[in-house]
């Protein structure tokens, strides 16, 4: 039995630094002796158990460095043979390892490999972490093979027969097989082992491996198996990236490829490249904190229509905490036509999505074009998708801010925009516009257009229609649609007594479209043939001169010789009452004509084919009257 300074000689690569007890004994006899050492006040305790041959070397608190890295522990050496050849056998406990300053090991156990060739071997260890919000459960080993060969043998440490399967290095690592990582609130399952490396940029690193890994975001809505990537970990926290196989488990939802899972626990973007197995690793992150499910250029498939755009998927919460999967959207596109021929376009779509095991719903801003010659749109417009048979009324947590999102219920993916802008044949329409593709009853795909509060103006202010509900429809003929609403004159003492019907047509054909709104409802859209912004009336009563004019009425923009803006007037089946209406002493009939109306005021030619007086004595000739009026002090002519 002897003590002294340890040294390893003939193995590259590995050093020991400590003091180790010889002790040997080929006697073939229990050995129970004291001897004294001349010269030594000290007396060596020689004692052997057993007559078995002993030739080992046991060392407290060694340290051994090997691969850039550093174990401390107790150790155990002994002679072995492995395949034949000689070796060492290295029992170990106690063992403590840090990676950098956030993985560490301690009060580790198990045995170690010395050859020619190298150490190898694995180590038993619970593994702590000083990574606030990161953590992990199961248990880890310390797996270290400096040789570049794999390592496939068992050995027996106290009666223990363990084995000792390594791929071939040279490395030293942590892994965890079966555990689990918390990391952002989010549990992510599989394999995964730490280990030092350098960056490109010189600096050591600790990087965290990741295989077969799964995840479950938001109660099996959002989730991935298969994953595997990197993570590098630094004082202020874990970044890295997974690919894998994404799932969205929403009937109804696709989602296209090209997903991987992002982290970043930091508050910093993350550019790094690393060396892994020969390959250049780029690690380029935004500043989180954040745990994703990202993809760039993908595409969505919902309620018949194909989005293209970047998406991801976050875990957050409603306004009660409970768990949600939000989708950020951007560079959202849309295209919504006939199947062939696009009519509106949506781009540079940016919003938020809510993802429930009910389907998706939220809301993007976006820029719309309507691509129809001399028709366009401007305003705030929004891509809304409900496709959910419910009201939606959430509030999501996005970032650090609370969002509001409220939905009529669904299913419904529509472009919609408040105050938004119309401009056709020179006219602007005014008002809240949804647009949204449909498939009217004879088969074919148009665009729907609904809209409220809906107003036109004719003639620089002379006439104005407001208050309206309209239906337009978009085709690859053109735009045409139609509203009602109260009419207002931009002159004085002249009005109408009722509602008049605006109608667009710009096709130049006649249009008749009809679209089965479910429960046995349906709605039409029948107008004539032309090309035309005009306001029409059948039937009602137009105030002038303290006399009331009824008749069928057409009221379209038009342009005098002089170039002043007016509203020309067209009347058929007009009738006039003069004196008491009770009892008119005069009665015009079947009047046909037309009436200019301009800032100056309102002028009338009537052409008359029945007059009818009551007054005793006087009766109407045979033969064409005609009626005028005017409330313009200037000739008029046009």
């Amino acid at each position: 039995v002897a003590s002294g300074t340890l040294q390893l000689v003939g193995i590259e690569g590995v050093t020991v630094v400590g003091t180790a007890l010889l002790r040997f004994n080929n006697t073939g006899q229990a050995v129970d002796k004291t001897l004294s050492i001349a010269g030594s006040d000290r007396d060596v305790v020689v004692r052997f158990d057993t007559a078995a041959d002993v030739a080992s070397f046991q060392a407290i608190d060694l340290q051994i460095s090997l691969l850039g890295q550093g174990l401390r522990g107790d150790f155990a050496f002994e002679k072995t043979t492995v395949n034949g050849q000689p070796a060492i056998l290295v029992g170990a406990a106690n063992v403590s390892l840090s990676l950098g300053d956030q993985v560490r090991l301690r009060n580790g156990s198990g045995a170690l490999l010395l050859s020619a060739q190298g150490l190898a071997g694995q180590v038993a260890a619970p593994i702590e972490m000083s990574l606030p919000g990161v953590g992990f459960t199961g248990n880890f080993n310390l797996a270290v093979n400096s040789t570049g060969a794999p390592v496939s043998t068992s050995v027996t440490v106290n009666g223990t027969t363990i084995p000792l399967n390594l791929p071939a290095g040279p490395y030293l690592r942590v892994t965890g097989q079966a555990v689990s990582l918390t990391v952002a609130g989010q549990t992510l399952s599989g394999n995964f082992f730490f280990e030092q490396i350098t960056t490109a940029g010189g600096a050591r690193l600790t990087r965290l491996a990741a295989m077969g890994v799964t995840m479950d975001l938001g109660g099996g809505i959002v989730t991935l198996v298969g994953g595997e990537g990197s993570f590098l970990l630094t004082a202020a926290g874990l970044a890295g990236r997974l690919t894998g196989q994404i799932a969205v488990n929403v009937t109804g939802v696709s989602f296209g490829s090209g997903f991987t899972v992002a982290v970043n626990t930091t508050t910093a973007a993350v550019a790094e490249t690393f060396v892994v197995d020969g390959q250049s690793i780029a690690l380029n992150l935004p500043a989180g904190p954040y745990l994703r499910v990202e993809a760039a250029g993908t595409t969505l498939d919902i309620l018949g229509q194909h989005l293209q755009g970047d998406f991801a998927f976050e875990r957050t919460t409603d306004s009660s905490g409970a768990a949600l999967v939000r989708v950020a959207a951007a560079n959202v596109g849309l295209s919504l036509g006939n199947g062939s021929q696009e009519f509106v376009k949506v781009a540079n779509g940016t919003g938020s999505f809510l993802l429930t095991s009910a389907g998706l719903a939220g809301r993007i801003g976006a820029t719309v074009s309507v691509t129809i010659p001399g028709v366009s749109v401007s305003g705030s417009l929004a891509l809304e998708i409900n496709q959910t048979g419910v009201q939606v009324d959430e509030q999501i947590t996005v970032g650090s801010t609370l969002v509001t999102l409220a939905l009529p219920a669904g299913p419904f993916l529509r472009v919609t925009g408040i105050g938004v802008n119309i401009d056709i044949l020179g006219q602007r329409l005014s008002g809240n516009f949804v647009f949204e593709q449909k498939t009217n009853t004879a088969g074919q795909k148009v665009v729907r257009v609904g809209a409220t509060n809906v107003s036109v103006s004719l003639g620089g202010g002379l006439v104005t229609v407001s208050g309206g509900t309209a239906l337009f429809v978009i085709s690859a003929a053109g735009f045409a649609g139609s509203f009602s609403g109260a009419v207002t004159l931009g002159v004085p003492n002249v009005s109408f007594g009722a509602n008049l019907t605006v109608e667009v047509n710009t096709t130049a054909a006649a249009v008749n479209e009809e679209f089965d709104l479910g429960g046995g409802n349906t709605e039409s859209l029948v107008l004539a043939a032309g090309q035309y912004v005009r306001v029409a009336g059948t039937g009602v009563t137009l105030n002038v001169l303290g006399q009331q004019i009824s008749g069928n009425f057409v009221l379209e923009k038009g342009t005098t010789a002089g170039g002043q803006q007016v509203v020309k007037v067209a009347v058929a089946g007009a009738s006039l009452k003069l004196g008491d209406p009770a009892s008119p002493f005069v009665q015009v009939l079947g009047a046909t004509g037309g009436f200019i109306i301009s800032s100056q005021g309102v002028s009338a030619s009537l052409t008359v084919n029945s007059i009818a007086v009551n007054l005793p004595g006087v009766t109407a000739g045979a033969g064409i009257t005609t009626v005028e009026f005017s409330t313009v002090a200037a000739p008029v002519k046009d």
